[in-house]
């Protein structure tokens, strides 16, 4: 989730826009994106960061939101 230049936000940008990049391995790596986004939570982390990590958290949960109500 870190691009080439160790940077977070913009690969957290990316992730929010296209949270299925993981496609059919999303199953096998979800432990670990959700312990990412977890970590990147933590009060003491940049505070940019942490929103961006919401703004993903949430793109994530509306792609796999299964309730039609």
């Amino acid at each position: 989730m870190i691009d080439d230049n160790h940077n977070l936000v913009p690969a957290l940008t990316f992730f929010s826009s296209v949270p299925g990049i993981f496609g059919n391995q999303q199953n096998h790596h979800l432990q670990l994106i959700k312990q990412m986004l977890v970590k990147y939570l933590d009060p003491s982390f940049v505070p940019m960061a942490r929103f961006q990590v919401i703004c993903t958290v949430g793109a994530f949960i509306l792609l796999h939101d299964k309730d039609d109500g």
